[in-house]
C-alpha cells in the first residue's frame, strides 16, 4: 500500500526529533568529549569529559572523568572532577574525587569524598529546561 502513495508523488516526511526527558547512558558504553542534556541522564557507562545536565544520577558503574554541572546529582558510582550542583547525594558507594559546590549535600556512611565543599546559597548548577 505504501508504494501506491510513492506512485501518486506522495513524499514520506522526516520523523520530528523526540524531545529527550530521561537519558541511560549503558555500562558497556564510553563518551568522549562534553555531553549536554536539557533532562534527565542516567550514567553507568563512563564518560571522559563534561557533563552539563538538568538533573545526573552516577550508576554504580558509572564513571565521570571531567567537571559535572546540574541541578541534583546522585552519586553511586565515580567521579574524577569538580561538581557544580544545588542538589549533591553522595550515596555509600560513591566516590567523589574533586571540589563540590552546592546548597544542599548529604553524603553517606562508606562514601570517599576528597576535595573541598563549597556551600552556596543557591549554586548555578545544570540547565534549564
Amino acid at each position: 500500500m505504501w508504494s501506491l502513495f510513492a506512485s501518486l508523488g506522495a513524499k514520506r516526511l522526516p520523523p520530528k526529533p523526540i524531545p529527550a526527558k530521561y537519558s541511560i547512558i549503558g555500562s558497556d558504553c564510553t563518551v568522549s568529549g562534553r555531553m549536554f542534556s536539557p533532562g534527565m541522564v542516567e550514567m553507568h557507562g563512563r564518560i571522559v569529559g563534561n557533563m552539563d545536565c538538568a538533573r545526573t544520577k552516577i550508576g554504580p558503574t558509572g564513571t565521570v572523568s571531567g567537571d559535572l554541572k546540574s541541578d541534583a546529582v546522585t552519586i553511586h558510582g565515580t567521579v574524577i572532577g569538580g561538581i557544580d550542583a544545588n542538589r549533591v547525594d553522595i550515596d555509600s558507594t560513591g566516590v567523589v574525587r574533586g571540589d563540590i559546590s552546592h546548597a544542599d549535600i548529604s553524603v553517606h556512611q562508606h562514601a570517599v569524598f576528597e576535595g573541598r565543599l563549597i556551600r552556596t546559597p543557591q549554586a548555578d548548577g545544570g540547565t534549564t529546561a
